[in-house]
């Protein structure tokens, strides 16, 4: 199966709860202020996505958010690892 989950790294709540509304996510949005997160994985920069196996292992890393390129590489990522 695949699960989405955002991170985000808001110090405030309420500037998560505006960005969520205003892009209307519709997947589990966990909060993680003190980016105790984004540290054990090496986040660099935001946005990041992080695209995982089924053992939690970090399988691609995408830095930055390209709209043409972007999707194509997740779900090239995505289908690959729900093949195994």
């Amino acid at each position: 199966g695949l699960v989405i989950v955002a991170i985000s790294v808001d110090e405030e709540k309420s500037d998560m709860e505006a960005f969520l509304k205003k892009q209307k996510v519709e997947f589990a949005t966990l909060r993680d202020p003190e980016g105790k997160f984004a540290d054990a994985v090496g986040a660099y920069g935001l946005p990041m996505s992080f695209i995982l196996d089924r053992a939690g292992k970090v399988h691609e890393t995408h830095a930055e958010f390209d709209e043409k390129q972007t999707p194509k590489k997740y779900i090239a990522a995505i289908e690959a690892l729900l093949k195994q």
